[in-house]
């Protein structure tokens, strides 16, 4: 007959048993102890595990040295061996179901009667139990009413305190040295930068002039080698100066041959304008391969360039363009450091670094109006909105005395940033705050002082009490309840 031997562990109880049991499929179940180790304490326990032997069809045994176990084992008609070869060894004892069932129900009866005798016992008569039963009634009755009256009523009462308002300068001192605020004043702040870019146009006030016509005249070429020299059209004459002024000759000739033979020409300036109008004497430059062999220069001065007088933007302009542009900058820089709950203490902003500048006309060149780009890179001091507003109420909080508190916790602040002392280091100003102070309110013992009461008492106790501006509002929950709540905790205080 086939075995089925499940060596139990220390964390074993009856309910894992069950569960290893429900994977056997032999015919018979050894359950083997650990030495030393009570795994069921409770004698039902064991019965369980033999009902789920029957329940499978299988016979049950066990080894085991408890004697508890035993004992019990031995009352429900199980086998118990020393060893597991013992068991394999020797017949198991074999019970009917039908005389389990019978055994196990004395069992528990006879169990039941040792354990819990007092449930085997007779109530007694039955007059004693129906007066019972009325007695037990009649105090739920009156359990039920006293919950009631102390859970059912509720109120809400509503006080209207005399305030009065209370005013405190605090010195703010913000700076990137401070890391955390306190009532004394110490702000934190960080230096902050931003790059804003504007254009603005003017009305130029300079002139420039225009060249209109071009300076035309004569040169002399005089040959320096004893052969006859061909002078093109178009070979370019210009003064020494830096930069040379440009004139090309308007035909061609031939100089005689010998040292110091002349030949004359008409020249023309390459651009026109007065520039081009020179003294004699002044054109000395021969350009290209004949400068070795001619000079070149004229007797007569040179004329006949003209410049027509144009409005030109001259640096005058563009600097007053530019103080009205960085002005219009600052402001905008202003919005921008004031951003994500940032605060700019106005006086520590800077007058900026232009970080480029784009001109549309360069002075001298003409035009009526002209305009001015700039990028400009601000920096200032700010705070955080959040921290300051913290700071506040922590400073009115410890101005308040034993009998005072913050009424409704609004707080008024007036301050001047356009004041603030900027140094180096950071930045100095007042904060004068104010706030509605009221009377400080124990609600948990005016709760207590008025519960039970009725309305109108309730009403007269609190404004002795308290200095009311106006009389308290008592609502009762259920309506129509004269009393107030002898739970105090169904008083719901709050001030207005």
């Amino acid at each position: 007959m086939k075995t089925t031997i499940l060596q139990l562990e220390l964390y074993d109880n009856h309910f894992s048993i069950l569960d290893r049991m429900e994977w056997s499929h032999a015919n018979r179940i050894l359950l083997v102890w650990p030495k030393r180790v009570r795994l069921v304490e409770d004698k039902i326990d064991l019965l369980i595990i033999q009902r789920q032997a029957v329940k499978l069809g299988a016979q049950l045994a066990i080894v085991c040295r408890d004697v508890r176990v035993i004992e019990s084992a031995n009352a429900l008609n199980i086998s118990v061996f020393a060893s597991i070869s013992v068991a394999e060894r020797s017949r198991w004892k074999s019970t009917p179901r039908f005389l389990i069932n019978r055994v196990n129900n004395s069992f528990i009866t006879n169990l039941q009667e040792k354990e819990f005798p007092q449930k085997t016992k007779k109530a007694g008569s039955s007059f004693v139990t129906i007066f019972t039963h009325i007695v037990v009634l009649l105090l739920g009755i009156l359990a039920i009413v006293a919950l009631l009256i102390f859970l059912v009523p509720s109120a809400t009462v509503t006080l209207y305190p005399q305030s009065e308002e209370k005013q405190i300068t605090i010195s703010i001192w913000a700076s990137p040295q401070v890391h955390e605020i306190n009532v004394n004043g110490n702000l934190p702040a960080v230096a902050k930068q931003v790059e804003v870019s504007g254009e603005l146009s003017g009305q130029s006030s300079g002139f420039t002039g225009i060249p209109s016509a071009y300076a035309s005249g004569e040169v002399t070429l005089t040959n320096l080698s004893p052969h006859e020299v061909t002078f093109p059209q178009n070979s370019i004459v210009s003064t020494s100066g830096n930069p040379p002024i440009r004139f090309l000759t308007t035909e061609q000739i031939v100089i005689p041959a010998g040292i110091n033979q002349i030949g004359k020409v008409t020249i023309k300036a390459m651009q026109s304008g007065t520039s081009g109008n020179l003294d004699s004497g002044t054109l000395t430059v021969l350009e290209g391969d004949l400068g070795a062999e001619i000079t070149v220069n004229n007797e007569l001065p040179i004329s006949g360039g003209e410049d027509q007088q144009s409005p030109s933007p001259n640096e005058s302009d563009y600097q007053k363009v530019q103080s009205k542009l960085l002005t219009q900058l600052q402001r905008q820089a202003l919005t921008e450091l004031a951003t994500n709950g940032d605060v700019l203490i106005t006086n520590s902003l800077d007058n900026g670094n232009v970080v480029s500048e784009v001109r549309s006309l360069e002075p001298g060149q003409p035009g009526e109006q002209f305009s001015l780009t700039i990028t400009v890179r601000f920096s200032g001091l700010v705070y955080s909105q959040s921290d300051m507003t913290r700071l506040v109420d922590q400073a009115m909080a410890a101005s308040l005395g034993k009998n005072e508190r913050n009424y409704s916790g609004k707080i008024d602040r007036k301050d001047d940033l356009t004041e603030a002392i900027i140094s180096t280091t950071g930045a100095k100003w007042q904060e004068v705050v104010t706030a509605e102070i009221s009377p400080a309110v124990d609600n948990s013992s005016l709760a207590e002082v008025i519960s039970g009461k009725p309305v109108n008492l309730a009403a007269q106790i609190l404004q002795e009490k308290i200095d009311l501006v106006k009389n308290p509002s008592i609502i009762i929950l259920p309506s129509g309840w004269k009393w107030l709540p002898f739970a105090s905790y169904q008083i719901h205080i709050k001030e207005q």
